[in-house]
């Protein structure tokens, strides 16, 4: 996507992970020194640690974000300028998102007839580490609805999977709000308790990406079935386990 919509020579495009593109990060919460959008409401970064990242794999581009305690952005998120002007000269070229899709026009539901997304178009295949141990926020799939804090969680913890997809796909719930679709049940089922890597792979095989923690936060795939609405779901956002959880008022259930 381009850096600044509409500054590019070139035109947004579905790129193989191999391929060599520059790297912005988006992440949900405040890092020192990140610009933040208020019109997104997260804050976005081109150079980390005095360093400019060029010409960089897809894997690399998601490792060099988590490493930072941050993430890729998405298309939305990069069309809707969440990380424009963060330097490095990057509103003119392609940045890496986290949409994935396949490299032909993208389909508005993925084929039945291949078992499964090639590693082409599979996140890295490992957790990124923070200080050693993987650790990504889990967040109520319906602010306001659970028992529990949202909070980082150990990668190899259990939570529950809901998924979101910037694409329609048959049978997904749209949030016009947030201009993308969700769902929670594939193929007739729900997937609770399980690990991250797990919860990426189920939302990829099925054509999606796990949801940002914005995006679970804003209840962009709320009800979306399972009785998922008062669990804690697994985000893509990655952090620091020292990050300050964030607090619902009153801590109080609220029956769906």
């Amino acid at each position: 996507m381009c850096g600044r919509e509409g500054w590019c020579v070139e035109a947004n495009a579905m790129a193989r992970d191999s391929d060599l593109h520059e790297v912005r990060c988006c992440s949900d919460v405040a890092i020192s020194g990140w610009r933040k959008d208020d019109a997104c409401g997260i804050w976005g970064q081109s150079k980390m640690n005095g360093r400019c990242y060029r010409q960089k794999t897809y894997e690399d581009a998601a490792r060099i974000c988590s490493s930072n305690g941050a993430r890729l952005c998405t298309k939305t998120e990069l069309e809707s300028r969440c990380s424009v002007d963060s330097g490095c000269a990057f509103n003119y070229e392609l940045i890496w998102s986290s949409t994935s899709g396949y490299t032909t026009n993208a389909p508005t539901k993925y084929p039945t007839n291949v078992p499964s997304i090639t590693n082409e178009f599979l996140p890295p295949s490992s957790p990124i580490s923070v200080d050693g141990v993987g650790s990504h926020w889990v967040v109520c799939g319906r602010e306001g609805f659970c028992i529990e804090d949202n909070t980082m969680a150990r990668d190899s913890d259990l939570h529950e999977v809901r998924c979101c997809s910037d694409i329609a796909i048959a049978g997904w719930r749209k949030n016009d709000a947030c201009g993308i679709w969700g769902q929670s049940k594939f193929n007739g089922v729900c997937h609770a308790k399980k690990k991250f890597e797990s919860a990426v792979a189920i939302c990829y095989d099925n054509g999606g990406r796990l949801c940002t923690k914005s995006e679970l936060e804003e209840k962009c795939s709320a009800n979306t079935g399972c009785k998922f609405n008062e669990e804690l779901m697994w985000s893509s956002t990655s952090g620091y386990p020292t990050n300050a959880p964030t607090k619902y008022a009153g801590n109080e259930f609220v029956p769906s």
